[in-house]
């Protein structure tokens, strides 16, 4: 499933490489930024990716993009999508159950909430989730 991009067509395929790229990673994607001390969700960071880091490809990566939001990365990257709203809603999923105070929250904590609001994406967009039940039953 590396393969699956922001430029993938197919908007399950997309839906469910985020889904599982979240789940087994086995916990969010949080960190500092380069230029700050304040936490909050990365694209990438320890090994993790938020929903939006799963969709861009290791040869396009650059610490730098973080703090931006999909919407100027891909114009930063110079690429098009007919599946803009899918990837916001895929990375607000992310992001408001990912807890960026430390020791707040656990990871054991997350799985529940985050399932719940894939879920939520799945209806909104008119996709199955035959993956999503892998890791969440509501």
């Amino acid at each position: 499933m590396s393969d699956v991009t922001f430029q993938t067509v197919d908007k399950q395929a997309i839906f469910d490489h985020v889904v599982t790229g979240l789940f087994e990673q086995g916990g969010p994607s949080i960190g500092k930024m380069i230029d700050s001390e304040r936490t909050i969700c990365l694209y990438r960071s320890e090994g993790r990716k938020c929903a939006g880091g799963h969709l861009i490809p290791d040869s396009l990566y650059t610490p730098e993009i973080e703090g931006r939001t999909i919407d100027f990365v891909l114009k930063d990257f110079d690429l098009e999508s007919n599946h803009l709203a899918l990837f916001r809603a895929l990375q607000v999923a992310h992001d408001t159950c990912s807890d960026t105070t430390p020791g707040r929250k656990s990871w054991a904590d997350m799985p529940k909430s985050l399932g719940k609001k894939l879920l939520e994406v799945a209806e909104e967009f008119h996709l199955n989730t035959n993956v999503l039940s892998i890791y969440y039953t509501p």
